[in-house]
């Protein structure tokens, strides 16, 4: 994407965030545009090529009550498993934590295009794309 209605700060603010995937026994945490040894194991355990991290908490990031908030998740979580996918809870965690933590998805064998369709119907400015080299990336929607 050329050119985002984003504003930077919200986009270096998505930058920053603590992806964490809820796995047993331990989670797994990402940093976007870092390496991950255990997420490329999480990859091959789910013999996916492709995979994204998707949530619906707070819709154009403006704060919703907690109430709406788990609705939206619950709703994402419908529509994950009605399409078949395999899908981890984790949370968005802001490490300054000046915004709370947003629930979310690992959501593996998932291509980028249908991610950012599923990311859009949610009303997300963005998502966590990732590909076999076990890279986080973002990808912004708007």
């Amino acid at each position: 994407m050329a050119h985002s209605t984003i504003p930077q700060q919200l986009v270096d603010s998505y930058a920053k965030t603590i992806y964490r995937i809820d796995t047993f026994p331990e989670p797994v945490y990402l940093r976007i545009d870092t390496f991950s040894a255990p997420l490329a194991l999480l990859l091959q355990d789910t013999n996916s090529r492709h995979a994204a991290i998707v949530s619906a908490y707070n819709p154009f990031s403006r704060p919703l009550p907690i109430e709406e908030n788990l609705t939206a998740h619950r709703s994402l979580r419908h529509c994950l498993q009605h399409q078949g996918y395999s899908i981890v809870e984790g949370s968005n965690i802001d490490p300054c934590a000046q915004w709370p933590a947003e629930k979310s998805f690992f959501v593996s064998g998932i291509d980028p295009d249908t991610a950012q369709f599923i990311g859009r119907q949610f009303n997300q400015n963005a998502i966590v794309r990732i590909g076999a080299d076990a890279v986080p990336r973002l990808l912004l929607l708007r």
